[in-house]
């Protein structure tokens, strides 16, 4: 995987700093669904199968070479998303914009 950072790292950031906007224009207060539900459990699940499947190296040549890739770049846009989320809890503050009526801060 080192080689494959040191090829492809411009993508990455870029990814990380996607992952940053996105983060920071998508959070919302209060509380959500559950981390795994819908979709994400099962993203999780494929997420967790390809690292299996690229640590044993069951993918070998360029097929592989492009599994970590996506590996790569999937991890760098979530901890990015999870950063901008982060980011605009602590530096943009609350707001009641996009609040649903009777649900107004007092």
């Amino acid at each position: 995987m080192v080689y494959d950072v040191s090829q492809i790292w411009g993508w990455l950031v870029a990814m990380l700093a996607l992952g940053l906007v996105v983060g920071w224009v998508t959070w919302r207060a209060g509380p959500g669904p559950g981390v795994f539900t819908g979709w994400l459990r099962w993203a999780a699940v494929a997420f967790a199968a390809g690292i299996v499947v690229a640590y044993f190296d069951w993918l070998p040549g360029r097929s592989g070479f492009w599994l970590e890739t996506a590996l790569l770049a999937f991890a760098s846009y979530v901890l990015g998303c999870f950063l901008g989320g982060t980011f605009h809890r602590l530096f943009a503050g609350e707001s009641d914009v996009g609040a649903p009526p009777g649900h107004e801060p007092r």
